[in-house]
């Protein structure tokens, strides 16, 4: 063999592995956006917030007060939502969208936020780790991003009941890497959503089980799911309509850098063990075509998850980003159905 062919094939190899490292990187840090959009800009009064996920990351939000309903207030009805990746708590600007440049149009979540908010719910608006203003830490596709949401879920608990509410009705509405978190927060932590009974270790007397409360997640009142994926399988799509065959090299080599860098394998199982284990209401919002997922991604996702549960098909213009632009003008389904599992307490 030449050498003018060798140095070529080393070339391409060296291209390969660095090209399956930045990937690797954006995966497990993303890249952040500015926050330049607040709920000031409509008419919303807000607190900014901070509090730490699960693993002790710093999160920053903002806490938006309910002043439609005061006995929405007293039910501590508050709505969580949780951003897509390479976004932050406004959404998406592609004005201030390092490269490479993924979305072609903005992305603002802040009208959902007022629909919400209309609607006589609180609402809660953060960062997840790496995204906007909260502390750097390993991304996952969700996997580590639900420590941000239990912490979100606790915080909210907690400040409704130092108000003297006992019981909150807390619901999350998550858009892609938000909704897969929020999915993954409800189905790996342990218990149910009742009062646990645990064996204490003193047996004498039959006294030896004590009654505690469960995690603050598993009280969830419903998840909306907002175009969830796995990350291997979005990984996957994407990569295969950008580079085309190559692709099949590039994908087992990301694999390899993420978990040697300390992250998860991109399994597809993952997040679909996760949701076996969800005990929560959730509705599934899926545009019946996507550039990079197929709908039976999101099925198997639904059949996986106990009821009660509910699939809802859209069809929006565009891609990926259009899908959830689509929700902030479409909300009467995804309202219906928070209203029902509130009023279900």
């Amino acid at each position: 063999m030449s050498f003018p062919v060798i140095a070529l094939l080393v070339l391409l190899v060296l291209l390969f592995l660095g090209a399956s490292y930045w990937i690797a990187d954006l995966l497990l840090y993303g890249r952040r956006q500015p926050v330049i959009n607040t709920p000031a800009d409509y008419d919303m009064a807000y607190e900014e917030i901070s509090f730490a996920s699960q693993d002790g990351l710093l999160l920053k939000g903002w806490w938006i007060p309910s002043c439609q309903s005061e006995s929405a207030y007293q039910q501590g009805q508050t709505i969580i939502m949780l951003h897509p990746h390479f976004g932050n708590r406004h959404g998406v600007s592609t004005q201030h969208q390092p490269w490479p440049r993924l979305w072609k149009n903005d992305l603002d979540l802040l009208p959902t936020a007022y629909t919400f908010l209309r609607a006589g719910y609180n609402v809660l608006m953060f960062d997840l780790r790496s995204h906007g203003e909260s502390e750097r830490g390993l991304c996952a596709g969700g996997l580590t991003e639900d420590q941000d949401v239990m912490g979100a879920v606790d915080y909210v608990f907690q400040r409704h009941q130092a108000d003297g509410i006992a019981t909150p009705q807390v619901g999350i509405i998550g858009f892609g890497l938000g909704a897969a978190a929020a999915l993954a927060a409800a189905g790996r932590e342990k218990g149910g959503a009742n009062v646990i009974r645990v064996f204490s270790g003193d047996s004498a007397g039959g006294s030896g089980f004590l009654t505690i409360q469960p995690a603050n997640v598993k009280r969830l009142r419903f998840i909306i799911a907002i175009q969830p994926a796995a990350l291997s399988a979005l990984l996957a799509g994407c990569i295969r309509q950008k580079v085309g065959p190559l692709g099949l090299v590039l994908i087992p080599l990301v694999d390899k850098i993420c978990q040697w860098r300390g992250g998860y394998p991109l399994a597809a199982t993952s997040l679909h063990k996760c949701v076996r284990e969800v005990h929560v209401p959730v509705m599934y919002v899926q545009p019946r075509t996507h550039p990079y997922i197929a709908g039976d991604q999101v099925e198997s996702l639904y059949n996986a998850t106990p009821e009660p549960k509910q699939l809802c098909w859209i069809d929006p213009p565009g891609g990926r980003l259009e899908a959830y632009r689509y929700v902030a003008t479409n909300m009467e389904d995804l309202l219906a159905f928070a209203n029902q599992q509130i009023s279900k307490s």
